[in-house]
Formats: C-alpha cells, sequence, structure tokens
C-alpha cells in the first residue's frame, strides 16, 4: 500500500516517532478531495493518521500545511500532530473517527468552535483566490470539454462577475 519509494521514510517516521519500525495495521482513506495519499494506521495499539503528499508543486508545499496543522491542533481544532518531514513529505496526526452528533449539540459547539478558529493569527498569504479561479475557469474552457452550447452562458456570466 505504502509506495515503494516512501516505505524508508515512514519506517523513519514511526521510528522517530514511536521507537517502532512498523504499524500493525494499515488501510487506505479515500474519503475527501486530497491528492495525498491517505492512511488510517494503528501503532502500539493505537489509531493514527499517516499523510503521504505526493504532488510537488506550489499548490502542495509542505511547510504551509504542516504549520497550518500544527497552529489548528494547538488550538484545539484539529487532531495532534505526532510527525511531520518536509522532505519527505509526510505527517503523522491521531487518527479522529467520524462521528456524528445531534443538530442540538452542534448548535452548542460549533460557535465556540468558530470563535477559536477565527482568534488564530491568520495563517501565511499563499495564492489569491480570484487569480487562481480565474486561471482554473481559463483551463476549463480551453480544454473545450463540454460544447459552447452548454458552457457559453456560464462563462459570458462568469465574465461579468
Amino acid at each position: 500500500m505504502i509506495p515503494e519509494a516512501k516505505k524508508t521514510a515512514v519506517k523513519h517516521a514511526l521510528q522517530a516517532t514511536f521507537g517502532v519500525n512498523e504499524f500493525e495495521d494499515i488501510s487506505i482513506l479515500t474519503v475527501g478531495l486530497s491528492s495525498a495519499l491517505i492512511f488510517r494506521i494503528v501503532v502500539l495499539g493505537k489509531p493514527y493518521l499517516l499523510r503521504i503528499i505526493t504532488r510537488e508543486d506550489a499548490t502542495s508545499d509542505p511547510a504551509h500545511w504542516y504549520d497550518c496543522m500544527k497552529t489548528a491542533a494547538k488550538a484545539g481544532l484539529a487532531p495532534h500532530v505526532w510527525y511531520t518531514s518536509l522532505t519527505d513529505r509526510i505527517s503523522i496526526t491521531d487518527f479522529i473517527a467520524t462521528k456524528a452528533f445531534p443538530i442540538s449539540e452542534a448548535m452548542v459547539r460549533v460557535p465556540d468552535l468558530l470563535k477559536r478558529l477565527h482568534s488564530l493569527p491568520l495563517f501565511p498569504y499563499r495564492v489569491n483566490y480570484l487569480d487562481a479561479v480565474d486561471g482554473f475557469i481559463q483551463k476549463f474552457r480551453a480544454a473545450k470539454i463540454l460544447p459552447e452550447r452548454i458552457t457559453g452562458e456560464l462563462f459570458n456570466l462568469y465574465a461579468r462577475i
């Protein structure tokens, strides 16, 4: 499951973090939009999340992601970060199992979480969102994936915005 090129780095991460050379169990997680390889691993009887960043472009900068993860974890808004490696593009965090709770509980929890989130320092500036969206739109338009009769009006409305 772990790519051959990352096996040594994962072994090092496990040794540095937990003092072991291998995990007891592993399963790949395919929910979400991340391009990273994400695994639920069990080490010393406890589940963790292993993330291996596979992209190497500017938008997959691990330094930015790791800083954001650590800041959110310190504020109690994200799982504890056990290990990060900029070189290997690997992180290990606590694994948080999904758990539904009633809307009445959400109405109590969410305002406090948002207050704590908004009290955090701003994350470093990375990219102008509108420029990025415009780039995606232009690439989509140039690719001509859908006929102009379907997309023409949408692109015209986008241009007005």
